[in-house]
């Protein structure tokens, strides 16, 4: 589950009209959160902005992760993917 608190999402078709994320784009942000080394939060101090949280559990990846107005070093790289995964409906997260 991922929580933007200020999330950017464009919708351009309906769900029934929705193509399935390609198997090697989950195969890809499975992999991607199977090595991630993120620390359990990042916190820059300033009370308003952008807050997020990531909790992911499957076959090898145990992730709880989160984060106001700070991220990982790699977190666009995992936008990157997981918009990869959600292009089919016509979502994007920036």
């Amino acid at each position: 589950m991922l929580h933007l608190g200020h999330a950017h999402a464009t919708k351009g078709r309906g769900y029934a009209d929705s193509t399935p994320p390609r198997p090697e784009s989950w195969e890809k942000l499975l992999a991607f959160l199977a090595g991630c080394t993120w620390e359990k939060e990042y916190v820059n101090g300033t009370c308003d902005g952008i807050q997020w949280e990531l909790k992911a559990k499957g076959p090898g990846i145990k992730l709880k992760s989160w984060g106001s107005n700070e991220y990982p070093p790699d977190f666009k790289v995992f936008l990157q993917l997981l918009n990869e995964c959600i292009a089919g409906a016509g979502f994007r997260i920036s």
